[in-house]
């Protein structure tokens, strides 16, 4: 997390196979890296791969122009997003002041399909942006049994 993203706040990366949505609006997670993405060799296309990113932050210093991007070491950008938040959240009921301990949650599920990986690939990163400063980071490695220069 960088010097100026708002403190307190939280940042989880979970990369996986595949991510579907069941019933109750819970989502389940298939074939969860805990390590490394390892594959029988380089390059190769994989039908999928996803990650579930999840930030919160104070109530009270909330996030803000979100920007998400996608790379393989070395920076060759699979993915690049940008994430507006409202400034204000709705409110129902009552105008309730925000509470000190209140979080601001928020969730993404991005899906790389299909996925190329060169032989060069060694890692997969995503990083997450608040108004310009980075509030997260999570790398995926990757490892091939084999290389084949084509």
């Amino acid at each position: 997390m960088s010097a100026d993203a708002p403190k307190g706040m939280d940042f989880h990366a979970l990369w996986c196979d595949d991510i579907r949505q069941e019933v109750g609006n819970k989502p389940s997670f298939m074939g969860v890296y805990t390590g490394a993405l390892v594959v029988p060799q380089l390059p190769l296309t994989l039908p999928k791969l996803c990650v579930w990113l999840t930030l919160s932050a104070p109530q009270d210093q909330p996030l803000q122009d979100l920007e998400v991007a996608v790379a393989l070491a070395g920076g060759a950008e699979l993915l690049r997003l940008p994430l507006p938040i409202p400034t204000e959240p709705p409110r129902t009921g009552e105008d309730i002041p925000p509470q000190p301990t209140a979080r601001q949650p928020v969730m993404l599920a991005l899906e790389l399909s299909p996925l190329h990986l060169p032989v060069q690939a060694s890692a997969l990163t995503v990083v997450v942006s608040a108004g310009g400063d980075e509030v997260g980071t999570s790398s995926l490695p990757v490892v091939a049994q084999t290389r084949v220069n084509t």
